[in-house]
C-alpha cells in the first residue's frame, strides 16, 4: 500500500499521465480489496487467519511484479487489482488475529503490535523504495513490496498458529453479513470510512507534495516521509497505556480530531520543509493513538467473530482508500493540496462524532484462544 505514492511522479513522467490519474492505480486495488473484503471474513472464520495470511502475502506479491513489469497504465491497474486482494487478505487476517490467537487480557497489547509494526512499511519500505527509484527507475521500487510480502508469507507458514477447520456460520459467508446485522458494528464501520475516506488522500498525495512543493527527490522524500511512522509507530505503542488513562473513547475521539488540524496545516501552512515535517509527526503519533483505538473498540462489538469485524474494518480502509484517491485526486488538480487538507479535517471531525456513539465493552467474552 505505501509503495506506489512516492512512484507517483516516475509513472506520472513514463506514461504522461497526471498525478491525480496516476492516483487512480491505488483505486484500482482499493476496489479489488473491498470486493475481497465482502467474502474474506468467512474464508478466516472458515479457514483461520494463518491461511488467509500466507495466500495474501502470496497474491500481494504477484500484484506487485505485475505492477512493476507493466508496458503501460492499464497493466500496470491490472496489478494493482490483484495487490487489493492480497491487501484484503493480509490486514483482515492480521488484525483477527489478535483476536484469534490471544486472550482477552492481551488482546489490546496485541493489537497494538499489529498497528505499531505497519507503520514499518514508510519507516523501512518507503526510504528503500525512493533509493532504488532514484538509483534505477520507479520499476525497481516494486522490488520492496514483493520482498515483504513474500516475507509475510514465509513468516505465517512458519509461526502462526495453526488452527481446526470451523464450520461456516451462516451469517459468515460474506464476512459482512454478522456486521451489518449489529447496530454498533454498523456504527464502527461508518465512523472507519469516513476517517479513512480522508486520511487515505493524505497519504495518497503526500509524497508529490513533498516534491512538487519543496523540489525535492523522490529519494529525499522517501526519507523524510518514515518520520511519521516513527510518530505513528510510537503513537500505537502507547495508546493502551492512554487509553487505561484517559478511556478507548477519549483517546480515539481526541486523536482523530488532531489529525485533521494537523493534516490541514500541513497543506496550508508549509513556509519551510522541517516545519511540515514537524507536523507530520504529531500528526503521526495521533494516527497510532487513533488506529489502535479504533481496532480495538471494533472487537469489542463482536469479540466471538474477529473475522467479521476485521473484514468491515479492511472494507472500510479500502473504500477510504478508493475514495482518498479518486476524490483526493480531483481536489488536488482542481483546487490544490490546500482543499486536501481542509476536507481531512471535516471528515476527521465527522468520524469523530460517529464514534462517539459506539459502545466500548472491555468486559466482553471473546472466543477461545
Amino acid at each position: 500500500m505505501a509503495s506506489v505514492p512516492p512512484l507517483f511522479v516516475g509513472i506520472g513522467s513514463e506514461f504522461n499521465a497526471s498525478i491525480g490519474t496516476v492516483g487512480q492505480v491505488r483505486s484500482v486495488s482499493a476496489f479489488s480489496a473491498v470486493l475481497t473484503a465482502l467474502l474474506v471474513g468467512g474464508w478466516i472464520h472458515r479457514h483461520g487467519a494463518r491461511v488467509v495470511m500466507i495466500a495474501g502475502g502470496l497474491l500481494a506479491a504477484t500484484g506487485a511484479l505485475i505492477s512493476g513489469l507493466a508496458p503501460s497504465l492499464l497493466v500496470l491497474g491490472a496489478g494493482q487489482a490483484v495487490v487489493g486482494v492480497g491487501i484484503a487478505c493480509l490486514l483482515s487476517s492480521g488484525f483477527a488475529g489478535a483476536g484469534e490467537f490471544f486472550s482477552l487480557e492481551a488482546r489490546d497489547w496485541a493489537i497494538g503490535w499489529v498497528v505499531a509494526l505497519q507503520s514499518l512499511a514508510w519507516i523501512v519500505g518507503v526510504p528503500l523504495v525512493g533509493l532504488l527509484a532514484d538509483a534505477f527507475d520507479w520499476r525497481a521500487g516494486f522490488a520492496v513490496p514483493i520482498a515483504f510480502c513474500l516475507i509475510a508469507a514465509a513468516s505465517a507458514m512458519l509461526f502462526a498458529p495453526k488452527v481446526a477447520k470451523r464450520p461456516m456460520a451462516i451469517d459468515e459467508r460474506s464476512g459482512l453479513l454478522a456486521v451489518l446485522a449489529d447496530r454498533n458494528g454498523r456504527r464502527w464501520t461508518l465512523g472507519e470510512l469516513l476517517a479513512f475516506g480522508v486520511w487515505t488522500g493524505e497519504i495518497t498525495y503526500i509524497a508529490a507534495f513533498y516534491i512538487e512543493t519543496f523540489d525535492l527527490s523522490t529519494a529525499v522524500v522517501g526519507l523524510l516521509l518514515p518520520t511519521g511512522s516513527l510518530a505513528f509507530l510510537v503513537g500505537s505503542a502507547i495508546a493502551e497505556r492512554t487509553a487505561r488513562r484517559f478511556s478507548r473513547r477519549t483517546t480515539l475521539l481526541v486523536s482523530s480530531v488532531g489529525m485533521g488540524l494537523m493534516a490541514a496545516l500541513i497543506f496550508n501552512f508549509h513556509p519551510a520543509v522541517g516545519i511540515t515535517v514537524s507536523l507530520g509527526l504529531i500528526m503521526g503519533v495521533f494516527a497510532g493513538l487513533r488506529a489502535a483505538s479504533s481496532s480495538t473498540l471494533a472487537l469489542d462489538q463482536i469479540p466471538d467473530q474477529p473475522g467479521a469485524m476485521m473484514a468491515a474494518r479492511t472494507f472500510a480502509v479500502q473504500i477510504g482508500y478508493l475514495v482518498g484517491a479518486a476524490a483526493g485526486g480531483v481536489v488536488v488538480d482542481l483546487a490544490g493540496y490546500g482543499a486536501l487538507g481542509a476536507w481531512m479535517i471535516i471528515g476527521m471531525a465527522a468520524s469523530a462524532w460517529v464514534m462517539s456513539r459506539v459502545p466500548s465493552r472491555p468486559n466482553a467474552p471473546t472466543a477461545a484462544a
